[in-house]
């Protein structure tokens, strides 16, 4: 059985992908830095 999508990821450019991982992990860090400071580490 075959779904079909309509997720902007799904048909997104390469680059636009890029970007969106790029962005995703920015948050990341950022969120990792929130942890260790409210953890009381330095990183």
């Amino acid at each position: 059985m075959k779904k079909t999508t309509t997720s902007e990821h799904a048909l997104a450019s390469e680059n636009d992908l890029r970007g969106a991982v790029a962005d995703a992990w920015e948050a990341v860090g950022q969120s990792f830095d929130q942890f260790c400071l409210l953890a009381g580490f330095l990183r």
